[in-house]
């Protein structure tokens, strides 16, 4: 009911960004914490590197190669 709405509402407007040229930022467990597309919002403890993404929280998206809103990621902490 409720969800399955949402599901479509959400697709639909994501369906609307693409056409006008923003795209998504996806970040991926394991890859390069970049700075200029992530915002880190923590550390956990992962099998990752420390200092890479180890999770991703929040999509970020990008309008003509500018980032309009980071990836919100958390990162590997390092055991030392």
């Amino acid at each position: 009911g409720m969800e399955r709405g949402i599901m479509l509402i959400r697709s639909q407007l994501e369906d609307v960004l693409k056409k006008r040229g923003v795209a998504v930022i996806q970040a991926s467990a394991g890859e390069a914490f970049d700075p200029a597309r992530h915002e880190a919002i923590g550390e956990v403890e992962s099998d990752k590197p420390a200092g890479a993404v180890a999770e991703a929280v929040q999509r970020g998206y990008e309008l003509a190669g500018r980032v309009i809103r980071p990836a919100r990621v958390r990162l590997s902490k390092s055991d030392n």
